[in-house]
């Protein structure tokens, strides 16, 4: 396998999270075992650690070396359209007093990507944002679980 050095992320600045919109419970056995879907957004954020590489928006994906840019910010951000699938069981009917725990998966469709990018070239400052789909893949599938406890599930 062919190591990109120019993608190798700083992981100290690399972070992403789901905030799910809308969430609907059916009840598949009694009042504790139950199907979980709904709808989110997922915003994942790239930091990477090469400071002199940019990102060329091309098919595949490929990079350059400009030695006149030291670039102080170099991260590509991406934001997915999620739909979760999951099993989960509750400890009570009553969603305020329940302790919930729930598996299963995610399916996720890219809907946005840009590389942020922020460098100075004698004293003057530039901060370019270019959208692309940067070679990613448009549609992701990946496990997820919670756990919560009365409104709260994380």
């Amino acid at each position: 396998m062919l190591f990109l050095s120019f993608l190798e992320l700083d992981y100290a600045k690399s972070v992403s999270w789901d905030l799910n919109l809308l969430e609907k419970d059916f009840r598949l056995y009694k009042n504790n075992v139950e199907l979980v879907t709904g709808l989110g957004l997922h915003f994942a954020n790239y930091a990477f650690k090469s400071k002199v590489t940019t990102l060329n928006n091309t098919d595949p994906l490929t990079a350059y070396t400009d030695s006149n840019k030291v670039l102080e910010k170099n991260k590509l951000k991406v934001t997915y359209l999620t739909a979760p699938l999951m099993i989960g069981f509750s400890t009570n009917q009553d969603e305020d007093k329940a302790f919930r725990l729930a598996v299963g998966g995610q399916v996720s469709w890219r809907i946005g990507s840009r590389l942020k990018q922020r460098y100075s070239i004698q004293g003057e400052t530039y901060k370019p944002k270019i959208k692309s789909d940067y070679d990613l893949n448009p549609l992701l599938i990946h496990a997820t679980a919670s756990v919560g406890f009365g409104p709260v599930n994380i």
